[in-house]
């Protein structure tokens, strides 16, 4: 039985310019650096954008959950997913510039060593569907995918059968760094896209990037809204408060 295309892909579908606005934005977000903070500062203004483009009703769900990022409601129902951003860069081949995907971290649970962390893998409940948005700001693309988790329940029912095989699809921080969590190689990952691609579940746009001629103006004018914004709702509480 053909699964039907999800129901994010299609909204973006019928309004790319919403996937424009992404791709601005995901320049934007940027203005405050490449801290590991931007990947959750981009997960906040998804979610802010589906309600605010798609008049959808989303609640996200707290730091603390460790399965889902945020649910949705379809009519009288409602479905959950994960959300994981990730930006492109590039590499120099000898056939020229190359994208790879990166790692995609899936969980940040604390496991202190190897054995701990692929009994994790074996166990971890795939029980929701993953909203991947990914970045290139050097091409100026914008793109969205929905990897089910039927495709990471198989990938984990493999790695059951055959544990040495954990390795070829998994990631496992390096003691030396983080050890915490673990997540998707991004060779996995690709092959992962090609399945969505194959079922529909996969959108991307060239949006139109920031003029470089104005990055600055627009950086001090980000920061003094920023600013203003939080003044506003400083001062709202405060006279709240009285």
């Amino acid at each position: 039985m053909t699964q039907q295309k999800d129901v994010i892909i299609q909204l973006f579908e019928k309004k790319r310019d919403a996937l424009d606005l992404l791709g601005k934005a995901w320049e934007i977000l940027y203005f405050e650096g490449n801290s590991p903070d931007v990947g959750k500062r981009r997960e906040n203004f998804i979610i802010e954008m589906l309600r605010e483009e798609f008049g959808l009703n989303v609640e996200q769900a707290p730091d603390t959950e460790k399965e889902i990022d945020f649910k949705i409601q379809i009519g009288n129902r409602w479905k959950k997913y994960s959300l994981k951003t990730m930006e492109l860069k590039p590499r120099e081949t000898k056939r020229g510039k190359r994208y790879d995907y990166s790692n995609v971290k899936m969980a940040w649970d604390g496991f202190p060593d190897k054995k701990n962390a692929v009994k994790k893998i074996l166990t971890f409940n795939f029980d929701y569907d993953l909203l991947l948005v990914i970045g290139n700001r050097e091409e100026h693309t914008i793109s969205m995918a929905i990897i089910r988790s039927s495709d990471l329940k198989k990938i984990q029912a493999e790695c059951k059968t055959d544990p040495d095989k954990v390795d070829k699809y998994w990631w496992i921080p390096n003691a030396n760094t983080n050890p915490r969590g673990f997540g998707l190689r991004g060779k996995t990952i690709k092959a992962l896209l090609e399945n969505a691609k194959s079922r529909g579940d996969f959108i991307t746009y060239t949006y139109k990037p920031l003029p470089k001629d104005k990055i600055e103006k627009l950086k001090r004018q980000y920061f003094k809204d920023w600013y203003a914004l939080i003044k506003k709702i400083a001062s709202s509480a405060k006279s709240t408060d009285e």
